[in-house]
């Protein structure tokens, strides 16, 4: 069985249009926010519901960071110093999450699959050429509003 997550970024999580779903069972169940976007996040109205969501960083995030984190500086650009690292976080976990899947065997009761969900076109382009897929923020909400009202 494949279970999907949704790793979603800063701009996202905060934005008004998020709102209305950020409590429902859809996101509880379905959402995860990185510790670096929680911090990002630190001065939302929505920032306790957010915090509800946290997914925190483990070991083999930080290990697929190490791998990705000269690419997410010069050829990603979304590196930068004293800029944060949400967006290279949030590669790495997906990165993680699929390194997890493909050495399960098939007997695994769930796998999961990542999607990062922003509006960044430069998180889109590396998520591109990562393989990991992606979604907007208008098509994650039109997930959540369908999750929400059945």
């Amino acid at each position: 069985m494949e279970r999907t997550v949704y790793l979603v970024d800063n701009m996202v999580i905060c934005s008004k249009a998020i709102v209305p779903y950020i409590e429902s069972d859809f996101f509880i169940k379905n959402v995860w926010i990185v510790d670096e976007v929680v911090y990002e996040a630190r001065n939302s109205k929505s920032i306790n519901s957010i915090k509800k969501l946290q997914h925190h960083i483990e070991v083999k995030e930080c290990e697929r960071l190490k791998e990705i984190v000269q690419d997410c500086v010069e050829k990603f650009k979304i590196l930068k110093l004293y800029e944060g690292c949400a967006d290279a976080i949030l590669l790495a976990t997906a990165l993680a999450i699929n390194d997890s899947n493909s050495k399960q065997s098939e007997l695994q009761f769930e796998q999961i699959k990542p999607i990062l969900v922003t509006q960044e076109k430069g998180i889109r382009t590396s998520c591109d050429e990562l393989k990991i897929d992606w979604l907007s923020q208008a098509s994650f909400i039109r997930i959540a509003k369908h999750f929400t009202n059945t």
